[in-house]
């Protein structure tokens, strides 16, 4: 059952790998059949990236008004309709409204896929499971140019090429058939008897030489304490949650009136009130049980209904209860207010690097170059689309042999160590890039684009999404990653819909700039992200907190990969420093320096 789930959800990654890819071949055809300028070359381009930036809200809202699964299904619903409008295209405008919708079903899978697949994996195999949807990405990328090439013989080939993810699409859809809802959203909803027997199905298992007595009483053992696990969770989360409305009204309220009123909690009461929720603590749960049920409920013996109160509720993933289902603009308000919190709040310092690292990410084009890998590769000699085609392939390979890699070093060297020296080392292939283009070698240009992609892909690609997930708490979690994957789709958009107009302007040059942009986010890395390699998520997220950074000058902070820092202390700077007395509560600065 498990291994059915996670195959069929990472569909979603296989195909927003296929439709980020598939127009690089497709491209090649489609301007010269539309003689597109390069201007509308770059629209076509980058509306995909545009509808993703919305399609992470969507998809986020879909999850906490329907559910994963129908969310599911809604993906699968757009990767359908978004080819079968390209392939009827007649100009570029429905074209590009075509990749738009395409567009928001990647970025609704990007959101609704990873969070599905982490629910239902246990939590022994759950790494392994998510980074299934990172692997398949990478297939569906070298899937699409080699699809491209084999389509590239018919008669308006780039329509045969644009329609095939619908096929896979279609698949996708049957999500709403195939497969259980997560067992979360299920006891959020109060369905305890529904999501044991999810539990049950998923962790179904049998060991040697154990009699079948014996498995049942086993499992159901052990389900019926993940069952309370993930209620406790649940309750926490959603009273986390309904606290940070709560306060947040509250404040409104308060900017509104001038004045605080005598039911109201004063400002004082209400930055304490703050301080407790952003920390998970029970402050923040006993404002809620004050503004809600007395005591909270205990989910109820399995194969026991569940008695229904007096007054129904709906309980969504942003923790509000109410009456009457929430229309879309209230799930938007309630999703506009969770980012408010993590922008004034105590994981404020870990949403802004965040959302500054998914700008680097894809700032340096690392998208751009796949996507336009053969329009460049023509331009310095390679003449036939084919042969274009079938390296921009390559280049799919490459990436997923880059994600492997970065499975394997990065617990052993280390996040930041890996991210400052993959950043570091795409600034060095740009540069080999930018000589290669001014040359005109088409060899030393295929070379220095594999070398980027490989370095991207065991690096910064996947890097990002571990990151990301370590650095928030539980209950910040979910709207902090649908923000930071907004902002890296929105930083993709604007480098594809830039991308040729800066190699007009600057010739081979622009390379150099991606390259600068690849150097000044590990410059950003090495200054502002900890190590957080075989800590705990609760040390990460202390690590993280707005009175842990450094008080160094920044370019003091600064590591080169294999050297360390740039400057040294100002104790070692005298020398002798260390023979100095110390005042009495102070802490010498360690020294971090990269193997």
């Amino acid at each position: 059952m498990l291994a059915r789930v996670s195959i069929f959800a990472a569909l979603g990654g296989f195909l927003f790998g296929y439709d980020i890819a598939l127009i690089s071949g497709a491209l090649l055809y489609i301007k010269e059949d539309m003689d597109l300028t390069d201007g509308q070359v770059e629209m076509v381009v980058g509306m995909c990236k545009v509808g993703a930036v919305f399609g992470t809200f969507i998809g986020g809202g879909l999850m906490q008004r329907f559910g994963r699964r129908p969310a599911i299904a809604s993906c699968a619903f757009m990767f359908v309709l978004g080819p079968i409008v390209m392939a009827c295209s007649t100009e570029y405008l429905f074209l590009s409204f075509g990749r738009f919708i395409t567009g928001c079903g990647i970025g609704s899978s990007s959101v609704v896929t990873p969070a599905y697949l982490g629910e239902m994996a246990p939590a022994e195999r759950r790494g392994a499971i998510v980074s299934l949807y990172e692997v398949m990405l990478c297939v569906g990328m070298m899937v699409s140019g080699l699809v491209d090439l084999a389509c590239a013989g018919l008669p308006e080939a780039w329509r045969f090429m644009v329609i095939m993810p619908a096929i896979p699409g279609a698949l996708m859809g049957t999500a709403l058939f195939a497969l259980p809802e997560s067992p979360r959203w299920l006891m959020a909803q109060r369905d305890t008897d529904q999501a044991f027997e999810t539990i049950t199905r998923l962790r179904h298992n049998t060991l040697a030489g154990e009699t079948p007595r014996s498995k049942e009483a086993r499992n159901s053992e052990r389900d019926e304490l993940e069952l309370l696990n993930l209620w406790t969770e649940v309750e926490h989360e959603l009273a986390d949650q309904a606290a940070a409305q709560e306060m947040l009204r509250q404040r409104r309220l308060a900017g509104k009136s001038g004045t605080t009123s005598p039911d109201s909690p004063s400002e004082e009461s209400k930055d304490v009130q703050y301080d407790n929720l952003a920390q998970g603590t029970g402050g923040a749960i006993e404002m809620v049980e004050m503004e809600m049920d007395p005591a909270p409920s205990t989910p109820q013996s399995v194969g026991q209904q569940e008695r229904e109160p007096e007054d129904p509720i709906t309980v969504t993933c942003l923790g509000c209860r109410t009456s009457k289902k929430l229309c879309w603009s209230q799930t938007a308000r309630l999703m506009w207010d969770s980012v408010k919190v993590l922008w004034i709040g105590d994981e404020n310092r870990a949403f802004r690097f965040a959302l500054a690292f998914g700008c680097f990410n894809q700032l340096c084009a690392s998208s751009s170059i796949m996507n336009y890998a053969p329009l460049v590769l023509k331009e310095v000699g390679i003449e036939s689309n084919g042969h274009a085609m079938l390296l921009s392939s390559a280049m799919g390979g490459v990436k997923l042999l880059g994600v492997l890699c970065f499975m394997f070093i990065v617990d052993l060297y280390g996040r930041r160590t890996v991210l400052i020296v993959g950043g570091f080392g795409m600034g060095i292939a740009m540069v080999f890039l930018c000589i290669a283009i001014a040359i005109k070698s088409w060899l030393l240009v295929v070379i220095s684009m594999l070398v980027y992609i490989m370095l991207f892909a065991s690096s910064w690609a996947s890097g990002f999404w571990v990151i990301v997930s370590e650095i928030f708490s539980m209950q910040n979690k979910s709207a902090a990653c649908s923000t930071a994957t907004a902002v890296l789709f929105l930083a993709g958009a604007v480098a594809d819909t830039t991308f040729i107009t800066c190699q007009q302007l600057f010739g081979s040059g622009a390379f150099l700039i991606f390259g600068a942009v690849a150097v000044l986010g590990a410059i950003y890395v090495s200054v502002t992200l900890p190590e957080t390699m075989g800590k705990s998520l609760a040390e990460i997220q202390a690590l993280m907190a707005p009175d842990q950074g450094s008080k160094e000058p920044w370019y003091r902070r600064i590591e080169i990969p294999f050297y360390g820092r740039c400057y040294e202390t100002l104790e070692e700077e005298d020398g002798d420093s260390g023979n100095q007395p110390q005042p009495e509560g102070s802490v010498t600065p360690q020294i971090h320096t990269s193997a």
